[in-house]
């Protein structure tokens, strides 16, 4: 009489060291009550010693799964592509760019000896109308890619600007590609990737299905991590066991537990909905599902040329398809594609390049201060009379609106900024001139009258 009927304990069938039986669907062939079990029985050598086993009729190993990573909403997450202190970095780079071209500005301009005042020749243009803040505005500006309205017109602000283009070209290059990845990947990467990462860490616990064989290798295995993962499983058994795969799943949805069973009932379960799962690491022990028969059965041959058909035809293929994968959750599997936070060292070199090239920008900048000083005594018949004259003469046109600023007492004794101007080149002038020992103290009236 053919008769398809369940265990009465619902086991597959565990060693029972104590009475020395055998339980579930393996007990009930060794012992002569059922002729064969139908149903997913891992293939063990343990077992394989009271019966036979077909050949594999599903590629079987084991694996854990876990709960999905939970991907972080924030209203600032377009920043998460760099790090902080990258972007500290680029804020504070800018900032020294924007200084050097409003410095670089300032002392390049020539002095018009008629007006005493220092200006760029091209008057009119926006380059030469623009004072420190502009020149410094339009390298903040570079920074967010728009267009500036001006180029520098001194070779050492062109010599920074080129530089400094470069860097913020590969900059916005990285940090574009960088965004698009951390939007395309939808859940954060996790740091448990491998059963040897579940040892390194304390945030999660794991465990097995009791009733199940894959425990019961755990516990005799030698291999590490494996054995290692036993141990843990042996001394936490009251909290890290189950008792069925579907109460290991709800409570892998529930805490931070990973279940390590079969394979096969993992992608099932991940592959269905409510999708809060996955499965990690690759497989071991991978042994298959085969149908149990008692020793020695004539039946074991005819069931594996079945077995063979199957799989040359396809039929085991589209059957794990259809029973197994299921398209619920669409792409349960997390993506293998990362997105990694770019860092300093990332980007390090071209800091170098664009500091490297404000260094260049600063000889050259240095160049220009002296030449332009040396025009200054060439072009003006009265003063500046030396080259020190006309570099303290420069300086001082450089922090004269720094001074003004913290001495506001002196704007109000003077109609303009020019005559203020004027008064504190004078005063330079006298300064100059009385440390000078070959000038005629006629002269040195001369010049004091002239700034009265």
């Amino acid at each position: 009489m053919n008769e398809l009927y369940a265990v009465a304990d619902g086991e597959y069938g565990r060693y029972r060291e104590g009475t020395g039986a055998w339980t579930g669907m393996v007990g009930d062939v060794v012992e002569g009550t059922a002729d064969i079990a139908v149903a997913i029985v891992s293939i063990n050598s343990r077992r394989q010693e009271v019966g036979d086993f077909t050949l594999p009729f599903y590629a079987n190993g084991i694996t854990f799964a876990m709960r999905k990573s939970q991907s972080t909403k924030s209203n600032w997450g377009f920043v998460r592509p760099f790090e902080g202190t990258l972007w500290a970095t680029i804020l504070m780079t800018a900032v020294a760019v924007a200084i050097f071209q409003g410095v670089a500005n300032c002392v390049t301009k020539q002095r018009d000896p008629e007006t005493k005042e220092y200006v760029h020749p091209e008057r009119g243009t926006l380059a030469a109308e623009a004072g420190f803040w502009g020149h410094a505005w339009e390298s903040l500006v570079v920074l967010v890619q728009l267009s500036p309205d001006f180029l520098p017109r001194s070779l050492s602000g062109r010599i920074v600007t080129f530089f400094w283009c470069i860097g913020v070209l590969v900059a916005t290059s990285t940090y574009t590609a960088n965004l698009a990845a951390f939007l395309t990947v939808s859940s954060a990467e996790s740091s448990i990737n491998s059963p040897e990462d579940l040892l390194t860490q304390t945030d999660y616990t794991y465990g097995a299905v009791e009733p199940y064989s894959s425990y019961t290798q755990f516990q005799t295995t030698a291999a590490e991590p494996y054995h290692s993962l036993g141990l843990y499983m042996q001394a936490n058994k009251d909290s890290v066991l189950v008792q069925s795969v579907a109460e290991g799943l709800e409570k892998a949805r529930a805490e931070n537990y990973a279940l390590f069973t079969d394979s096969a009932e993992l992608d099932y379960a991940v592959s269905r909905r409510p999708c809060t799962l996955k499965t990690v690491g690759r497989l071991f022990w991978q042994t298959g599902f085969g149908f149990f028969l008692p020793k020695d059965s004539p039946y074991v041959v005819e069931f594996n040329r079945a077995i063979l058909r199957a799989e040359e035809q396809g039929v085991t293929g589209e059957l794990d398809h259809k029973w197994i994968r299921s398209q619920e959750c669409d792409g349960s599997a997390e993506s293998s594609l990362g997105s990694e936070v770019i860092g300093l060292q990332d980007l390090l070199g071209v800091f170098v390049l664009v500091y490297g090239g404000m260094g260049l920008g600063l000889l050259a900048l240095v160049g220009e201060f002296i030449y332009a000083c040396a025009q200054d005594v060439t072009r003006s018949p009265d003063k500046p009379r030396t080259l020190r004259e006309a570099v303290a003469m420069r300086m001082w046109s450089i922090v004269s609106p720094l001074s003004n600023l913290l001495s506001p007492r002196r704007t109000s004794s003077n109609s303009t900024n020019a005559s203020n101007y004027a008064d504190c080149e004078e005063g330079f002038q006298l300064q100059f001139l009385s440390q000078t020992p070959d000038v005629p103290t006629s002269q040195r009236r001369g010049a004091s009258g002239m700034s009265e």
